[in-house]
């Protein structure tokens, strides 16, 4: 079975980055640190594939890093990985 199965699906089948700074208001544990020293900062990077197989299965694996100031001096890092799969009906 070919990995890219047909035509119709190439939406479905890229390579991806995704990068930034800051902190989202949504991550509610890392906000209040953020809104008690507003002068941190944080980056953040990822790279990952998005592929499907067949019409219905759709997966997804990706890695990053997230680099973060915790106190002026002090910074932290967390590596990421991440692996999904999704069944559209």
């Amino acid at each position: 079975m070919p990995l890219f199965t047909d035509i119709n699906q190439q939406d479905k089948n890229y390579l991806f980055l995704k990068g930034g700074s800051g902190i989202s208001p949504d991550e509610r544990f890392l906000i209040t640190r953020k809104l008690e020293q507003p002068g941190l900062k944080t980056y953040f990077g990822q790279a990952g594939v998005n592929f499907s197989l067949a019409t219905y299965h759709l997966f997804q694996a990706g890695a990053g890093i997230l680099q973060e100031e915790i106190t002026g001096e002090n910074t932290g890092t967390q590596f990421l990985l991440n692996v999904s799969y999704r069944y559209r009906f």
